[in-house]
């Protein structure tokens, strides 16, 4: 996967989720967590010493218009 050339190796970080829909109950910001789940996958060039990663998560809600029932 790596070049053994050190000046073609660079790190990658990826983040898998586990599925790709995230249901919400609840409306706007009233909306109740819910759980993402998944695998966070780092690439490094070299063995590196991790402490801590953070993520932070930005999205958008889909709202389905309600159904009429006539």
């Amino acid at each position: 996967m790596f070049s053994r050339d050190k000046e073609k190796l660079q790190l990658t970080l990826e983040v898998v989720v586990t599925n790709d829909v995230l249901h919400l109950k609840g409306l706007g910001t009233d909306a109740d967590p819910a759980i993402l789940s998944g695998n966070v996958i780092i690439y490094l060039p070299e063995a590196t010493p991790i402490k801590d990663i953070t993520l932070h998560f930005r999205g958008k809600a889909r709202v389905s218009p309600p159904v009429n029932d006539s």
